[in-house]
């Protein structure tokens, strides 16, 4: 071998093929290479703006992956994401104290300054009932605890303060998590309250927070805060909620390869980000830059072209294909839930919506393979055995790449651990088996310094053979069984 080549490659080899020079990629990977660096330095780049949902930039995304997926000549389509852009209080909302025995008003109370709806509150309701005072509005088992006790609660406006008894001298109390607003309106829903009101506990306590959390699970009845430590007559109270909701849309990209067979395998990833941190997501707090979100998740939708591209042939031809890109995740897993509700009618079978289903694959921040640990993270073995002995079978330069089934990517408290387990529990709900790939996160991770320069290649180019050598190995198992872990 010439000198000079044989130095080129073992420079590649040493530094992971992290150099961004595309000759040097192309060299060493081919033409997939070159498409995957190709498709992520547009995903990824400032002219796509963090590719927020609903924002230009994530319809620029949508049409890319739509026009990469018609090439494959697959079957392509759209589904709408609906998602809550803001909640913001209006004029209409109204409380108001009656007088008893009239129907008329005795005192109405000024919006924002004396009460305000609280994000649980139902955008629009109206009740006019009469109160109780449930105290502090606590049940805790474990101290026997109940302040509903005794109280007839259907049907009426529970009244309850913040915080609890002595909060401010006892701050680490056995209290404190059954203290929190989500308990007390939990408590007070169970015992069918039309409607709830929260009072202050105490000066020193802090008022809960007026501005309206765009993504909070919202009640069926008004959720107010009044900004008193006081008390009302003995007359029913009027609670209006009007919120006005601002909605917009994002777009999942849906492509199908027909192969004519009973089953389907479903290939997924999400192709928004966080944009310029509009809703206040990234993890640089208050940050106004670009998120140009390359590992998370450009390299996952780069992964799932180059899949579409590569799964033709008998290697692959025992089941029909759905490569699906989700929009919305980052907000919550709103376009994997729209999906599983509304699945596209190539999956249907009879009466099940996704009958037709034999497996998914998810794929996730696949572009920045640790050079030390080398960890490819296949996470979902226990969906089916058949994945057991698929893993095992994947053959690849552990110099370079190791797997390690159901390793953990991450907490939950990070969205994209919160989809992968969303996207588990949801699949195995419906008696599917799902695996989930990731070489996991890192210090970048929902940060403006997501770049496309940081990615790995060759530790991506490895990641998606390994997709295809499981795929490939599954190939003639038909339907797989569901494992008896099946969300893990």
């Amino acid at each position: 071998m010439n000198k000079k080549i044989f130095l080129s490659l073992c420079l590649l080899y040493t530094t992971g093929l992290r150099a961004q020079n595309s000759r040097q990629i192309g060299a060493a990977g081919g033409q997939e290479a070159l498409s995957l660096k190709k498709d992520i330095s547009y995903l990824s780049s400032n002219e796509l703006k963090g590719r927020q949902i609903g924002a230009a930039g994530e319809q620029m995304a949508s049409t890319y992956i739509q026009n990469a997926l018609g090439k494959d000549k697959l079957v392509v389509s759209v589904q709408t994401v609906e998602f809550v852009k803001l909640r913001m209080a209006t004029a209409q909302c109204k409380m108001a104290v009656n007088i008893l025995g009239l129907d008329s008003i005795a005192k109405t109370f000024t919006l924002f300054s004396e009460y305000y709806p609280l994000s649980q509150s139902s955008n629009k309701d109206s009740i006019t009932a009469n109160w109780v005072d449930c105290g502090y509005g606590i049940v805790d088992k474990k101290t026997g605890k109940d302040d509903f006790a005794g109280q007839t609660i259907a049907g009426q406006i529970a009244v309850i303060r913040t915080g609890y008894f002595a909060m401010d001298e006892f701050p680490d109390s056995l209290w404190d998590e059954a203290s929190n607003l989500s308990a007390k309106i939990l408590a007070a829903t169970q015992r069918g309250a039309v409607g709830i009101l929260f009072i202050r506990g105490n000066n020193k306590i802090a008022a809960p927070s007026g501005s309206l959390n765009r993504s909070e699970k919202t009640q069926n009845i008004p959720v107010f805060f009044y900004n008193s430590t006081g008390l009302f007559p003995r007359a029913p109270l009027t609670l209006v909620s009007h919120i006005r909701v601002f909605k917009g849309q994002g777009q999942t990209v849906i492509g199908y390869r027909n192969n004519h067979k009973k089953k389907t395998i479903v290939v997924c990833a999400n192709h928004d980000h966080i944009g310029v941190n509009e809703f206040e997501n990234s993890a640089k707090v208050g940050s106004q830059e670009i998120h140009n979100g390359a590992n998370n998740n450009a390299s996952g939708v780069a992964s799932l072209l180059a899949l579409a591209h590569s799964l033709k042939g008998k290697r692959y031809n025992k089941n029909n294909y759905l490569f699906v890109s989700f929009s919305g995740e980052e907000m919550g897993a709103l376009g994997s839930a729209e999906f599983l509700q509304h699945p596209p009618q190539q999956l249907k079978a009879k009466n099940n919506p996704l009958g037709k289903v034999n497996y998914a694959i998810h794929l996730q921040a696949l572009g920045r393979l640790d050079p030390d640990s080398k960890l490819l993270s296949i996470s979902g073995q226990g969906s089916s055995p058949a994945f057991h002995r698929a893993i095992e079978r994947i053959q690849t330069d552990t110099h370079q790449l190791r797997i390690a089934p159901n390793a953990p990517t991450e907490t939950n408290t990070n969205t994209d651990s919160k989809t992968a387990s969303y996207l588990l529990e949801s699949f195995a709900g419906a008696s599917i088996p799902l695996l989930a790939m990731s070489t996991g996160i890192n210090e970048d991770d929902r940060r403006p310094s997501d770049d496309e320069e940081k990615i790995n290649y060759w530790g991506l180019l490895a990641s998606v053979d390994c997709a295809k050598q499981v795929i490939a190995a599954l190939n003639k198992k038909g339907k797989l069984p569901l494992g008896k872990n099946p969300s893990r």
